[in-house]
């Protein structure tokens, strides 16, 4: 796409979350608190190894991208309510700071998150949403 088109120097996805609904304990009653839950998911929720659980987010954040909108209400297939509760993510890839961003994730698997998420993970610990936040 770079190529195709040069003037573009950022990127956003819109990815699924398909391990939400295993790791959380219950679907949340509202789509602010599903937000919350996926937030706190995707930036805190660790496999054994320190990586982040979630194998989308595995590989968006190895290769660069912020965590950086969570949409609910955002996939109604029966697959997206199965794995995720409809909600989705927004993965921005910033080429000015790609580098450092994969750099970081490799040495010690930062999760960088942008200005809304880390607003949605501070409402969470004040509403204490569902969900363990550590796995094995």
């Amino acid at each position: 796409l770079g190529a195709e088109l040069p003037q573009l120097n950022t990127f956003v996805t819109l990815s699924p979350i398909p391990g939400l609904s295993k790791w959380a304990d219950e679907a949340p009653e509202d789509p602010e608190t599903l937000r919350q839950l996926a937030a706190t998911y995707l930036a805190e929720a660790k496999r054994s190894n320190g990586a982040p659980m979630d194998p989308v987010a595995r590989f968006h954040l190895g290769n660069g991208a912020e965590l950086h909108m969570l949409h609910s209400n955002a996939n109604s297939s029966e697959a997206g309510q199965k794995q995720s509760y409809g909600a989705m993510v927004n993965y921005l890839y910033d080429l000015s700071k790609f580098e450092e961003r994969v750099d970081d994730y490799a040495n010690d698997y930062t999760v960088t998150t942008s200005a809304s998420v880390k607003a949605l993970l501070k409402a969470a610990k004040r509403q204490k949403p569902t969900g363990p936040v550590a796995a094995e």
